[in-house]
């Protein structure tokens, strides 16, 4: 496998190196165009390396740019040109917005036929009509330099998406995406947590809620234990699920499913909202980020000053499931001052809790 990036950081290959069950048994950085091993995951970085040890020509001011491209002979341009040329080369762009200069210059010059692919994510802040225009632009664009472009509805979607790619080409027989999301959502729906019944679903908001709050308690004495100056504030947990759309293709949705600090009794105060990037709701930011997301909150409508929310899915295989948010009623919280590491400790932690509580 080889893997060519434009950054600087070597984080992909701490991310390799620390992925289990991989494929490879080594992975090495590299400033210069070399062939791997069979068993070796080759990461180039075409811009140079600028890490604890740095190293290569580091590509970097306007003027690094300029200079790089008045060459024709340099090891990125023969590399690049490799991939992009040979017949039996398949590239795909992930989380790459395609801007750089030095990559567009490349796809010009060296691109041959449709045989290579990207990964965009549709804007967010565009109404339908300018979204299916967009796209349709987007997608004439970049076939003329030979990609095919695939586009996602967030960024979550992205690595999902390489997940399944992963899957299909190994070994293992795994159950197509949408078949697995929606037996998980078939099996909420049937066993009550999603249920429309008035008797059953004030059941499990009951026995939701005290878990919940069970977790809260556990959660306060972990960080007190870690040194969290937590005082008098006042916190409380939600749990987020994913929600069946109102129809087939229909709008992503999820809702809050239940709280540590109330109970709802009525399924009619199920208010599905949208998955939308731009959401006001901090849990919904993160299930479309796919990462961890916090802020301050300021509106009249809530109590709530501080949310720290981390997305919910399982491993293997991989299924987004929802999101746990834990937030304070002080904005000067204690959450927001704790270091990384602590931080990372309470996410993990809080994706431990929706994990039990969503696959019960």
């Amino acid at each position: 496998m080889r893997i060519v990036t434009t950054n600087y950081d070597e984080l992909l290959e701490v991310a390799l190196r620390n992925l289990a069950g991989g494929p490879w048994t080594t992975v090495k950085s590299y400033v210069q165009q070399r062939s791997p091993g069979r068993t070796e995951v080759a990461v180039t970085h075409l811009h140079g390396i600028v890490a604890s040890r740095s190293r290569g020509k580091v590509i970097l001011s306007e003027g690094d740019y300029h200079r790089m491209q008045r060459s024709t002979h340099g090891w990125q341009q023969r590399m690049m040109a490799d991939f992009l040329r040979d017949p039996r080369s398949r590239c795909l762009f992930i989380g790459a917005s395609l801007t750089d200069s030095n990559m567009l210059r490349y796809l010009y010059q060296h691109a041959n036929g449709l045989r290579h692919y990207a990964i965009f994510v549709r804007p967010h802040d565009a109404g339908s009509t300018t979204r299916a225009a967009w796209e349709q632009a987007e997608t004439e664009r970049w076939q003329r330099l030979g990609i095919k472009p695939l586009y996602a509805n967030h960024y979550a979607d992205v690595t999902q998406f390489v997940h399944e790619l992963s899957s299909q080409r190994s070994s293992r027989r795994q159950r197509h995406f949408s078949t697995r999301l929606n037996s998980h959502l078939d099996r909420s729906l049937n066993s009550g947590v999603l249920t429309e019944s008035r008797s059953i679903y004030s059941t499990v908001q009951h026995s939701l809620s005290d878990r919940l709050g069970d977790w809260l308690k556990d959660l306060r004495d972990l960080l007190k234990s870690r040194g969290v100056r937590i005082g008098s504030e006042v916190w409380q947990l939600g749990l987020w699920s994913l929600y069946p759309a109102s129809k087939k293709g229909g709008e992503e949705r999820a809702i809050l499913l239940a709280s540590s600090d109330r109970i709802m009794t009525d399924p009619a105060s199920i208010s599905p909202i949208e998955l939308r990037a731009t959401s006001s709701w901090v849990a919904v930011q993160a299930m479309c980020a796919g990462l961890p997301a916090y802020g301050l909150v300021d509106t009249y409508a809530t109590r709530w000053r501080y949310v720290r929310a981390v997305p919910v899915f399982t491993e293997c295989p991989r299924l987004p499931l929802g999101a746990v948010a834990l937030s304070s009623q002080s904005p000067r919280t204690s959450l927001g001052s704790m270091s990384d590491a602590l931080k990372t400790e309470l996410d993990q932690t809080l994706q431990e809790v929706g994990l039990a509580l969503l696959t019960a």
